[in-house]
């Protein structure tokens, strides 16, 4: 019987990983082009985090590379199944983020909810400013627009910056490592 719990939780952690890929899919397919500014609603996320002791802003995607790799092995060391490994992200807490100095050493990958509970933190909900890009190295320059967007339309920033990969391509493209990410902070509407 325990065996077979076993089985069933390994088979219930599959099934979620294929959706959260499907999922991940349709997203790609139906976002907005590369360089595009909306405002969205975004429900609440769980997310395991581990700390880098580098700042990955400072180095290049070989050592972003690097990082998730760290990513993936600590999830294997906690014996947590590598389906998880998927739509990494990276945060840059909000006083750097409005200052736009990027030094962040917090790394993440959403999960769900067979994910062990004191393992995760969370991401609250509510409305997000967001900008879409298909290029790593444009990140800076698409998190200074975003910031600009917020000022322009009165948006008070109320938490993290977070850069959220969608979609990995480097199986359709001969590109290095394309990626579709979505850069979003926390805003609430001044009155």
């Amino acid at each position: 019987k325990q065996q077979l719990s076993i089985q069933i939780n390994d088979l219930q952690r599959t099934k979620d990983a294929i959706s959260r890929t499907i999922y991940s899919l349709e997203r790609y397919r139906k976002s907005p082009p590369s360089g595009t500014i909306t405002l969205e609603y975004i429900d609440r996320r769980r997310i395991y985090v581990m700390h880098t002791n580098i700042n990955f802003y400072e180095h290049d995607l070989n050592v972003y590379e690097h990082l998730l790799t760290q990513l993936k092995n600590d999830l294997i060391m906690h014996h947590y199944p590598q389906i998880y490994y998927c739509n990494a992200g990276t945060f840059l807490n909000k006083e750097r983020f409005l200052k736009q100095e990027f030094i962040s050493d917090r790394i993440f990958v959403f999960v769900d909810n067979h994910f062990p509970e004191k393992e995760i933190q969370v991401i609250e909900n509510g409305m997000y400013a967001c900008i879409y890009t298909e290029d790593f190295d444009e990140e800076q320059e698409c998190a200074a627009r975003l910031l600009e967007y917020c000022k322009k339309n009165h948006y008070e920033i109320c938490g993290d910056y977070i850069c959220e990969e969608i979609m990995e391509m480097h199986i359709f493209n001969e590109r290095k490592r394309a990626m579709y990410l979505r850069l979003q902070i926390p805003v609430k509407m001044k009155k």
